[in-house]
C-alpha cells in the first residue's frame, strides 16, 4: 500500500460495511489487528502461483468483517 516514507504490506481478510477493505496488518503499533483501510491505498494485489483462483473473485465477494479500528492511512 501507499504511504509516506514508503510501502506498506497487508492481507486482504474481508471489507466492512462501510466498503473499506479490511487488512490484516503485522505490526501497527507493535500489535497484529486487522484495520480498514480504503480501497484506494493498495499498489498491487499478490496471490501464489502454486494456488488456483477462486472462481468468484472481487471486493463484492469477501465476507463483512468488523474491528473496532479506525481507517488508517498511516501505520505506527
Amino acid at each position: 500500500m501507499k504511504r509516506d516514507g514508503g510501502g506498506h504490506v497487508a492481507m486482504v481478510v474481508g471489507r466492512d460495511k462501510a466498503g473499506h477493505l479490511m487488512g490484516l496488518g503485522f505490526n501497527q503499533g507493535d500489535t497484529v489487528s486487522i484495520i480498514p483501510f480504503p480501497r484506494t491505498r493498495p499498489v498491487a494485489y499478490r496471490w501464489p502461483d502454486s494456488v488456483p483462483l477462486p472462481i468468484d473473485i472481487g471486493f463484492d465477494k469477501l465476507p463483512i468483517v468488523s474491528a473496532s479500528g479506525k481507517t488508517t492511512s498511516k501505520e505506527t
